[in-house]
């Protein structure tokens, strides 16, 4: 329900999947992303942290809480967390981000460049994101291009409220890709 814009009522589903299975460490980590789509970071990070207790160790869970200190803006942070994640890719993603946002451009290219390198396919979506983040519209539009040439699955959580992809949303450009995604509305 979250990626068709019904936040609240996929957070109300979480809770109640949390309620009836409270030992059950992967609804804590979907508590938690929906609380990341509401923009409660003090409460999603309590739901990984209830997660991180059920179930020690997780790399999707540890990339999800950089992502979660870069939505935060809290930046040295999310590169905390990032270089911990033993994935290259998860790591280069969540460092072209936050990198840049502590002014270390430098740092941010060459894990863009690794990411590209590694993973274009797998992460177009992501790589447009980190584009866009870092000011290159051209850039940001040819990824997102080719996301949507190789169907990646990164796209259903492409919308108007991304803070990553501000830049490029008064950008004609844009009304197009969601359109061709159908989610002009």
């Amino acid at each position: 329900l979250s990626f068709i814009g019904r936040h609240e009522e996929g957070l109300a589903i979480k809770r109640r999947t949390v309620e009836q299975n409270p030992m059950f460490s992967t609804a804590w980590d979907y508590l938690a992303l929906g609380m990341m789509g509401v923009k409660d970071f003090t409460g999603a990070r309590r739901a990984f942290d209830r997660a991180q207790e059920l179930s020690p160790y997780n790399d999707f869970r540890l990339f999800m809480r950089a992502v979660l200190e870069f939505k935060d803006g809290k930046y040295a942070e999310a590169v905390r967390l990032a270089r911990e994640n033993p994935d290259p890719d998860q790591r280069d993603y969540g460092l072209a981000l936050a990198e840049f946002s502590l002014g270390r451009t430098a740092e941010a290219h060459a894990a863009l460049k690794r990411l590209i390198a590694h993973a274009p396919d797998k992460y177009a979506v992501q790589i447009a994101e980190a584009y866009a983040w870092q000011g290159d519209k051209e850039q940001a539009f040819k990824w997102l291009d080719r996301a949507i040439e190789v169907h990646d699955m990164g796209l259903k959580s492409l919308s108007r409220n991304s803070k990553s992809f501000a830049s490029l949303h008064d950008d004609p450009r844009f009304d197009r890709v969601l359109e061709k995604m159908h989610l002009s509305q």
